[in-house]
């Protein structure tokens, strides 16, 4: 049997203490496209993140960001 393991769901609070990313960040860009979230409870019960997922996006938006053309930088 394959071993999975299983990753936890954190509010943007956590995100914020943990000194990854602004609470006020991590929604702005989960309404951007740019962060995946997941809906929990109710319709007002809010939206959860996994750190790793938080991680890779801000590390691909760094690739990504950093690349400027040669004349320009």
């Amino acid at each position: 049997m394959a071993h999975v393991e299983i990753e936890e769901l954190v509010k943007a609070r956590v995100l914020e203490e943990r000194r990854i990313l602004k609470a006020g960040t991590a929604y702005r860009m989960s309404r951007l496209g740019l962060l995946k979230t997941y809906r929990v409870g109710t319709k007002s019960g809010g939206v959860r993140f996994r750190i790793s997922e938080v991680l890779a996006a801000l590390e691909k938006l760094g690739q990504t960001a950093g690349t400027a053309p040669k004349d320009q930088a």
